[in-house]
């Protein structure tokens, strides 16, 4: 343990020292009064949050809005009574997909493991004129997904206010449909941002789409194969 000071400068820039006792601070002086120490291991070194590629884009508000979406949907899937398994994004998690794939591929963020394990993408966005624009790169490559894994991929998005998802917005829509209503020229692509147009008309509200499939694995089974909303 030691002293961790950090110099702030007027450009936003830091200058981070260590002192291993706290008189050895009095040897920094550019030290003032706006100055901030706190005590640490000597690696636990501060970031200006903007200045590392590991944290930058918490500065963003999509971003936070984005991984605020996942909190919400896992905690109202399970509330529908849904058995969720997160997927961990780290490298040596992909591998395993990356080296049987030829192609590019993208990885959601849950499985849905008592629903024919629905793969599941969720996204925060801003709506535009009852639309919502995806980037047709990612449509793809969840696509390619899919067609590896055997498992459906549906996107859950959430309405954007800010850095936050609206509780009520949340909408689904398949990967597949998204792609067929595209060479349908119900969705369009827009060139300036490479994304799709997708019509939140094409969606459907709430957890809907993912009932519909419980209910044909009712049918087929005879029996209710997964609980029914605890609401």
């Amino acid at each position: 343990m030691g002293y961790h000071l950090i110099i702030k400068h007027p450009d936003g820039t830091i200058t981070p020292k260590f002192s291993a006792t706290f008189d050895g601070l009095v040897e920094y002086a550019d030290i003032s009064a706006d100055s901030i120490v706190y005590q640490g291991e000597q690696h636990w070194s501060p970031v200006v949050v903007g200045q590392d590629e590991r944290y930058k884009n918490l500065a963003e508000d999509w971003f936070r809005a984005g991984v605020k979406a996942q909190k919400l949907f896992k905690s109202q899937a399970i509330d529908h009574g849904l058995m969720i398994e997160e997927l961990s994004q780290d490298i040596d998690s992909f591998k395993a997909y990356t080296s049987s794939a030829d192609v590019l591929i993208k990885r959601g963020d849950f499985l849905l493991r008592n629903v024919r394990n629905i793969e599941i993408e969720t996204k925060c966005f801003t709506f535009y004129n009852d639309s919502f624009y995806i980037e047709y790169t990612d449509v793809k490559r969840h696509n390619n997904m899919q067609n590896y894994s055997g498992s459906p991929v549906v996107l859950a998005i959430y309405e954007r206010n800010g850095d936050a998802p609206i509780p009520g917005s949340l909408k689904m829509i398949n990967i597949q449909t998204i792609l067929e209503k595209k060479n349908k020229s119900s969705i369009k692509y827009d060139d300036k941002s490479k994304c799709l147009i997708v019509p939140l008309a094409l969606t459907k509200q709430g957890f809907s789409l993912i009932d519909e499939v419980r209910q044909v694995i009712e049918e087929e089974h005879g029996l209710p194969a997964v609980p029914l909303d605890k609401h």
